[in-house]
């Protein structure tokens, strides 16, 4: 058996194995969404940790969201307003 023969194998997300490297390959998806926030002035005050979600949307087969914590997601933060995106859901695709 050669020692230095290469061996490739495929493992998920298109990461493979071959003699002693790890190679993965990703794939570049470009998407957009629009999450506008009326009269955001009126989410004042509605307490830190408390977010606002946008409607779910599918990207790559997975599902996210965007949340907004007018009023910041921790303590610590202060009253700065954030936004998050979130992964909601890895979605299969099917091939017909």
């Amino acid at each position: 058996m050669d020692t230095n023969s290469t061996s490739a194998g495929s493992g998920s997300h298109g990461q493979g194995r071959s003699g002693n490297s790890l190679r993965c390959v990703t794939e570049v998806i470009t998407a957009t969404h629009h999450f506008e926030v009326p009269d955001f002035s009126l989410l004042d005050g509605i307490g830190i940790g408390k977010s606002v979600s946008s409607s779910t949307f599918r990207v790559g087969g997975c599902d996210w969201n965007f949340r907004l914590y007018p009023d910041g997601f921790m303590p610590t933060e202060g009253e700065a307003a954030v936004v998050f995106l979130y992964f909601c859901i890895f979605v299969k695709e099917q091939r017909l």
